[in-house]
């Protein structure tokens, strides 16, 4: 029987045992949550137990957490329960001990349920609409975004992940990276492109046309990282277009419509 075991089988709250594990052998709080999971505790139990003893990070629970072979489903429901951190915070989080991904998103919407949506803009001679779109659903970072005729690719469909802030990022379904502004580059025509979550401000965005359910809106997306706004480049109504950043100039090109997306 381990330690763990033992303690728990003395009727010691979670937390009491973390700290016993924690001090008595000089453990980080990483192999603690392990532990605790090891001895019987859920991936949920063991990860506010330690975070009752020792204030432990997301980061750190996680990553003790899947040391284990905690399932990333477990990891998230685990994350939600004792942070309560947004969506995007907990992918974030995932994605740094190299879990992020279609599936991460997968295991995401199955307990935040961001939604999964079509980013369209009308800037065309036809005025139907054509949508963001990762260049030939290429899953390489520095990928640039583009705007395109609906093919229904994965590629074109984007969850849009709640910060701790206000703001979102924005992730292709696809790729399971953040739709980010190339090189954290705060000038105006700076292409977007996709890249893997790390919470950076280049990566987190203001949406004007409201929150929660967005299907059927209409607004601007906001840089955090530079003040400006996603736009169609030099307003085309070209499929291909590059989609960048630029001052705001209430053009219709920098207006985009969220719609739920199919499949």
């Amino acid at each position: 029987m381990t330690i763990a075991q033992n303690l728990t089988s003395l009727k010691f709250t979670g937390a009491d045992v973390a700290k016993g594990i924690g001090q008595g052998l000089n453990e980080t709080s990483a192999q603690v949550v392990g532990a605790l999971y090891r001895a019987g505790y859920t991936a949920s139990q063991a990860a506010q137990a330690v975070k009752a003893w020792s204030n432990a990070g997301l980061n750190e629970i996680v990553g003790g957490l899947q040391q284990v072979g905690v399932t990333v489903d477990q990891i998230v429901g685990a994350a939600k329960d004792a942070f309560g951190n947004s969506p995007a915070v907990v992918y974030n989080a995932l994605t740094a001990i190299g879990q992020g991904g279609p599936a991460a998103l997968d295991s995401i919407a199955n307990f935040f349920n961001p939604g999964t949506y079509y980013i369209s803009n009308k800037e065309n001679r036809w005025n139907f609409p054509m949508y963001f779109d990762v260049t030939n659903a290429s899953q390489i970072p520095d990928t640039p975004v583009i705007r395109y005729t609906w093919n229904g690719g994965h590629n074109q469909q984007w969850y849009v992940l709640p910060t701790d802030g206000g703001d979102a990022e924005i992730v292709s379904r696809n790729s399971g990276q953040c739709l980010s502004v190339f090189g954290n580059s705060t000038s105006a025509g700076m292409r977007l492109v996709q890249y893997p979550g790390f919470g950076g401000v280049d990566q987190q965005w203001y949406y004007t046309g409201g929150s929660g359910n967005l299907a059927g809106t209409t607004g601007k997306l906001w840089s955090r990282s530079s003040a400006m706004v996603a736009d169609v480049a030099g307003a085309s109504a070209d499929a291909g277009a590059t989609i960048d950043q630029w001052p705001s100039n209430g053009g219709s090109n920098q207006y985009f419509t969220f719609a739920n997306a199919i499949g």
